[in-house]
């Protein structure tokens, strides 16, 4: 239908792949380990011939080489040609094996457009197979050559694919003459990721005042030395644009967040940064500390810090920095972060210093995400976690919160209901993996008819499946329980 062209939807019985033409967009769906058959393929291959769509999605249809992608790309070239082009703004050819004549075809398809009108290229994982290095390369200089007068891409994803040599070279040829509307950028997982040379592309080019979100995360196979932690630094400081850099799992530690990233970030940009997965320890807490204090990241608007390890030393220090300094932080994201050690005296501070910032601060924070790990003991708060629901019933700031993985239990539970009864601002609670039974889901329910905000509770049906398999007879007194939370939501929404 639409500008698919006059194929209808088809697809392969066997493989379980989907060719889908609706409104100007064709995509496909490879599944997971199987893609299309010769017959499918050949109908998407003519299914683009009759109208190339505005969209094409073509992603995983390849993964081991079983269709060679040339005669699509041969397909889009020839429909430059004879006038049945409509300007495709959508490219996925991500998760293929791709050969040396389908990348040049691809280049000349992009080479022959005059002016590059894709939006959205999406290129991850094509440099799979031996000497795709050289063809990715190709791509992105005829990417570079067409947006050179006038470039619609928006967005570039290129995980997956090492980002080295010639490939850093032409990205970053890329980023400085023909990304004037570029506002994402995806390196994830590139194994090698030549950090140094995209930076200086950004902020050589048009990219550095566009730029909004650069992903660069899952990069831990290398470690960041000095010369990513200069690139970093310069990026924060000059890259006007930026609002979101993702650096999760990079192997960044306290002392880099402390001493690169923290002071770097401009003191007028709304930045959400996001660390989760490095273990940045106590030290990162304490960093967070110092440069809020001393106001140099009070522009900071989320802060991802889950599974960072920060121990009940370090969530002290950051609540505690958090709460005296001037921020704008409205999403703080520490799942996983609590760690108990031998000194009760800690996890009690941790404790205080939370409930300071969230119910006690200047601190604007509308969501806050704080799971235990309901497999890991030292994490869960258990029923330390009473005196955090103390301040939550005058709480008028908070709107999300998440305390999975706590095993609070039925006390837990019930300081909790004590606190929604009053509580006239939250508006979306999750709390699986607590240990709840049917006393406090009866709490719990007897508490929300009093309150009229809370609009999104996640069943805890990790909870209810516990009880099943311990107290199989409390079933119905916990689903009728459950009814009565879910008519005091539709309550709320209305």
């Amino acid at each position: 239908g639409g500008g698919g062209g006059g194929g209808g939807a088809g697809g392969a019985d066997d493989g379980g792949a989907l060719v889908r033409s609706r409104s100007q967009s064709v995509s496909v769906d490879g599944g997971d380990t199987v893609a299309l058959d010769k017959v499918a393929f050949q109908q998407l291959v003519e299914l683009v011939r009759a109208n190339t769509p505005r969209k094409l999605v073509v992603a995983g249809i390849s993964r081991s080489g079983q269709h060679e992608l040339s005669p699509l790309f041969d397909v889009l070239v020839t429909s430059l040609k004879t006038g049945t082009n409509l300007g495709m703004t959508v490219l996925d050819i991500s998760d293929n094996v791709m050969s040396p004549k389908a990348f040049q075809l691809l280049a000349e398809y992009i080479g022959s457009s005059g002016t590059f009108g894709v939006r959205s290229l999406r290129m991850a994982n094509v440099s799979l197979q031996k000497n795709a290095a050289a063809g990715v390369t190709k791509v992105l200089e005829a990417v570079a050559k067409a947006g050179a007068s006038q470039s619609s891409l928006r967005e570039l994803i290129l995980s997956g694919n090492a980002i080295k040599g010639p490939v850093a070279a032409a990205l970053a040829a890329l980023l400085k003459s023909a990304a004037g509307v570029l506002t994402r950028l995806e390196l994830r997982r590139c194994g090698v990721l030549e950090l140094g040379t995209v930076v200086r592309g950004i902020l050589d080019g048009k990219a550095r005042d566009v730029l909004r979100e650069l992903d660069i995360s899952d990069n831990d196979k290398q470690t960041l030395r000095q010369p990513e932690h200069d690139a970093i630094a310069a990026l924060l400081a000059r890259a006007t644009a930026l609002e979101h850099l993702n650096v999760s799992h990079c192997n960044l530690n306290g002392k880099v967040l402390g001493d690169v990233v923290l002071p770097a970030i401009a003191a007028d940009s709304a930045m959400q940064l996001t660390l989760s997965r490095n273990f940045i320890g106590p030290p990162g807490g304490r960093a967070v500390h110092h440069a809020v204090v001393h106001r140099r990241v009070a522009s900071i608007v989320s802060l991802d810090l889950n599974d960072c390890d920060l121990t009940d030393d370090g969530v002290a220090a950051l609540c505690d920095g958090l709460a005296q300094g001037a921020t704008a932080l409205a999403r703080l994201y520490i799942n996983n972060c609590f760690r108990g050690t031998s000194s009760k005296s800690a996890r009690h501070a941790a404790v205080a210093q939370l409930s300071a910032l969230v119910h006690g601060s200047a601190c604007p924070l509308e969501v806050l995400h704080m799971c235990g790990n309901a497999d890991k003991e030292k994490t869960q708060l258990r029923d330390d976690i009473v005196p955090f629901f103390v301040g939550l019933g005058s709480n008028e700031k908070l709107l999300e919160l998440d305390i999975s993985g706590h095993k609070m239990g039925n006390r837990g539970a019930v300081a909790l209901a004590s606190a929604l009864q009053l509580n006239n601002a939250l508006g979306a609670l999750y709390c699986d993996e607590n240990g709840v039974t049917a006393l406090g889901f009866n709490n719990l329910a007897q508490a929300l008819e009093h309150n009229c905000s809370l609009r999104r509770f996640a069943v805890p049906i990790l909870d209810v499946g516990a009880v099943a398999k311990s107290a199989p007879k409390d079933l119905p007194v916990i689903a009728a329980a459950l009814q009565k939370i879910q008519l005091a939501l539709t309550r709320a929404e209305s």
